[in-house]
């Protein structure tokens, strides 16, 4: 019997091990999505560590999400202090919670916490849009028809156009308020036999309402009403008419626009005519009477820095006035003091070898010989707007009476050249050698008769450079250090401003301060540069100081030696540069750092 139940034991220990080796494994792992967790082969939860906002809105309006800063703009007008936000995230909770009411007047954090515990916190801004203000403006500004401007009093217009104008279809141009718009348009054809309603609109929509009124001239009206030339409005005091033009303006062929309310003016509008003297204008009203106008133009004087443009050949070059009777310092110290009594004309730039090749070729077909052919900037390469370069000072003077006889061949003028053999001012000197030593006899090419009244182009003398390289003008300069190391004269009254004599001309520094020196001065380089690469001074002239070495006329006191001005390329410190500085050669020699600058006498 207990064998039998010893036996029962066992078989039934054997049936439940291969039963339970029979078992398939239906899931070896299962996510616990209420929970945020998961569950391993045990079934042991394994929670998650996800905690991300994907959306956040309020009044159904989506924020943006960058990072873990959450903007949103509510429309203008919006109350921030009580606002319900939407909110979708990944975590198992979030804090506060969506759909919970906050006041977002400053920024609110939202934390998310994952399954796993760990948090992320989430920082909230909203703003309201600015109101977009719409512009109340509705203004007609102004109003003409044919030339005739209307008078605006209020929101009444009245255009008084001239005798027997026809009215039935005039077509006005006008000007509104920025923004604004106007119906009829402008330049929209209209009957004015009655007065005309415009109505201006302003971008937020309010309106206002014009009246214009045309009013055509009484027969016996004739009245010059507008009258001017070049754009320039004339200054009508009764019957006299004065017009200021430009400076250089050629008065001899001037076209006028006249505006009347008569029957006729003569000469008519829009002929030419020539202005060196009064004119007489003429109105004649419907009923035969008539009414005369003085008209006078003048030319306005000249202006420091005004420029003059000499074209001829495809070939232009510029001259800019200088004052005269003006006193400046000189000296690097800038301890003594020089004066100019004429005022002159000087070159915009050094003499190019584009205007030196065009000039020389011309001249040595009409009896000039020069000493030297002139280089291309200091090494025959390169822009032929780089200066005239290897040139002695007696090419520089009879390249001065080629230009002033070319120039004439040219256009037709009639300037007298600078530089003679006799004192009678009949032969200009038109040969230079390469003579190696100084002639001293009046009239040679050492020493040429110099006509004071000549007209046409010369060197400049050493004063004339100075004062051209250190003119600022009667502005102080704003630019620190110079507008407390700059120097002043006064001359009648005017104080005029002076570059200081260690700086280099144009420069708001002085010469240590090298970023300022190269914006106006070209030194320390391989060669000469193009004219006109780097700022101008006040005048509006280039490389005063650096890129070559200036012929000027004068000699270097007690010497036989020829005044060099402005610097070089060659130097490597900017100190020979400066507007002070000065060097010197023979009349003979050519350098591949030496070309020149010309001047004019104004008259």
């Amino acid at each position: 019997m207990l064998k039998k139940i010893f036996n029962l034991f066992i078989f039934s220990i054997i049936f439940l091990f291969l039963s339970s080796c029979t078992m398939v494994k239906t899931n070896s792992h299962r996510y616990n999505n209420t929970t945020g967790s998961s569950n391993d082969n045990n079934g042991q939860n394994i929670a998650s560590s996800t905690k991300e906002i994907t959306a956040f809105s309020i009044l159904g309006l989506p924020a943006t999400v960058e990072g873990l800063n959450i903007y949103l703009t509510l429309p203008f007008g919006s109350s921030v202090s009580s606002l319900v936000p939407t909110i979708t995230h990944t975590g198992s909770s979030i804090y506060p919670a969506s759909g919970i009411a906050r006041n977002f007047v400053e920024p609110v954090t939202y934390t998310v916490t994952a399954g796993d515990g760990s948090t992320e916190v989430y920082t909230v801004t909203v703003t309201v849009a600015a109101l977009n203000v719409l512009s109340p403006d509705k203004e007609i500004t102004s109003f003409s028809i044919l030339g005739a401007s209307g008078n605006i009093i209020g929101t009444n217009i009245s255009v008084t156009l001239p005798s027997g104008t026809n009215v039935t279809s005039l077509s006005p141009n006008l000007t509104i308020s920025n923004k604004a718009s106007v119906n009829p348009g402008s330049g929209i054809s209209q009957n004015f036999t009655n007065p005309i309603v415009y109505t201006v609109t302003a971008e937020d929509g309010s309106t206002e309402n014009y009246t214009v009124t045309v009013i055509v001239a009484n027969s016996s009206y004739k009245e010059i009403t507008s009258f001017s030339i070049l754009g320039i409005l004339g200054t009508r005091v009764g019957t006299n008419i004065s017009v200021i033009v430009p400076y250089g303006t050629v008065v001899s062929s001037l076209t006028p626009t006249i505006v009347y309310t008569g029957l006729s003016v003569n000469p008519a509008s829009g002929l030419v005519h020539d202005f060196t003297n009064p004119v007489i204008y003429t109105v004649t009203a419907a009923d035969s009477s008539s009414q005369q106008y003085t008209v006078t133009v003048t030319v306005s004087p000249q202006l420091a820095g005004d420029k003059v443009t000499f074209s001829a050949d495809g070939i232009s070059f510029n001259f800019v006035y200088v004052p005269g009777g003006l006193s400046f310092p000189v000296n690097i110290e800038d301890s003594e003091s020089g004066t100019v009594a004429n005022a002159y004309w000087i070159g915009e730039t050094k003499v190019t070898y584009e205007l030196w090749n065009t000039v020389k070729t011309w001249a040595t077909s009409n009896g000039y010989t020069f000493s030297n052919t002139g280089v291309k900037g200091s090494w025959g390469s390169g822009s032929v707007m780089q200066p005239v370069t290897t040139i002695n000072w007696r090419d520089a003077v009879i390249f001065s009476n080629a230009l002033t006889e070319w120039y004439n061949a040219k256009k037709g003028t009639t300037y007298t050249c600078a530089y003679y053999s006799n004192s009678g001012y009949t032969t200009p000197i038109r040969v230079s050698t390469n003579v190696k030593s100084l002639c001293s006899t009046l009239g040679c090419q050492d020493k040429p008769y110099v006509k004071a009244s000549a007209t046409g182009f010369r060197l400049l003398n050493n004063k004339e450079f100075e004062l051209a390289a250190r003119y600022i003008g009667t502005t102080a300069p704003s630019t620190s250090p110079l507008s407390t190391e700059r120097k002043t004269t006064s001359v009648g009254g005017v104080t005029y401003y002076w570059t200081p004599g260690d700086y280099a001309s144009g420069a708001n520094a002085d010469y240590t301060n090298a970023t300022a020196t190269r914006s106006v001065a070209w030194y320390n380089a391989s060669g000469t540069q193009a004219v006109a690469l780097l700022n101008p001074n006040s005048l509006g002239l280039y490389d005063m100081s650096g890129n070559a070495f200036e012929w000027n006329y004068d000699y270097m006191p007690s010497t036989s030696y020829r005044i060099w001005r402005g610097g070089s390329w060659y130097f490597y410190n900017p100190f020979y540069l400066v507007v002070s500085a000065d060097d010197y050669n023979y009349s003979y020699e050519a350098n591949i750092n030496t070309g020149f600058r010309l001047g004019k006498t104004a008259f």
